[in-house]
């Protein structure tokens, strides 16, 4: 398995890497979930490297109140490409690891202890379980449930414009069955929504032709409404876990 360098098991430090653009809604949650990263890694912590895109909001502001509890580093950069955005934030990371989680995504509170067992050194890619959250913390959407890449060793850059695809990721990438990330656009306000329906739409064409596409400008605001019998409550074994 190429894993990009040949650094030593030392590897133990992290950076999480995201985006942002109008998320000051679910952007606390996220900020308090990578404060939590960093006050149990202490200095295993590198950075927090966020690339703003050009928000409206007062996502700017909110990261900005957290720059004297955690390392960040903000880059304020005009949105071209989803790909490309996520590249600015490696360029600027230093960890020996990369969580590139989304600013509406938060994760289970045993990760950073698993990280520093030196578990995810035996790989260079590692797939977490991904719940959909609806209406709050403790509920998903009753969407076939899978796997997202979200973790691995620093070196590779994105190589798509939407829907990202890491250098050198392969088929089959090992999962770690512990740890759960979770997705909470959901509890946007209904212009948060519709604005991320609309963001995909400009990669319609290429999206498409790679045997997808980006749906409806409206499949998140209508998903947000969805009925009690579309929705199920996270598993009490997962909702420990949960900040």
């Amino acid at each position: 398995m190429d894993c990009f360098t040949k650094r030593e098991l030392r590897m133990s430090s992290l950076s999480i890497c995201t985006i942002c653009q109008d998320e000051a809604e679910v952007l606390p949650e996220f900020l308090e979930s990578c404060k939590f990263i960093a006050d149990s890694l202490k200095e295993d912590f590198k950075e927090l490297v966020i690339v703003d895109g050009g928000s409206k909001d007062t996502s700017v502001e909110i990261i900005k109140s957290y720059q004297d509890k955690m390392p960040i580093v903000l880059i304020e950069y005009p949105f071209d490409t989803f790909g490309q955005q996520k590249n600015r934030a490696l360029e600027r990371a230093t960890g020996d690891f990369i969580l590139g989680i989304d600013a509406d995504m938060t994760i289970t509170t045993n990760f950073p202890q698993l990280f520093k067992t030196g578990y995810f050194q035996a790989a260079c890619m590692w797939d977490f379980m991904l719940y959909f959250t609806a209406r709050d913390k403790y509920h998903h959407f009753k969407w076939p449930p899978g796997y997202t890449m979200r973790l691995w060793k620093r070196g590779p850059l994105f190589i798509t414009n939407f829907h990202e695809k890491l250098q050198g990721q392969y088929p089959g990438v090992p999962s770690c069955p512990e740890v759960t990330i979770f997705e909470n656009s959901f509890r946007q306000s209904e212009e948060a929504l519709l604005n991320r329906g609309r963001r995909y739409q400009r990669f319609q064409k290429e999206m498409s032709e790679a045997g997808g596409g980006p749906g409806d400008e409206l499949r998140y605001l209508n998903a947000s409404k969805a009925p009690d019998s579309e929705i199920a409550e996270i598993p009490a074994h997962v909702c420990k876990y949960i900040l």
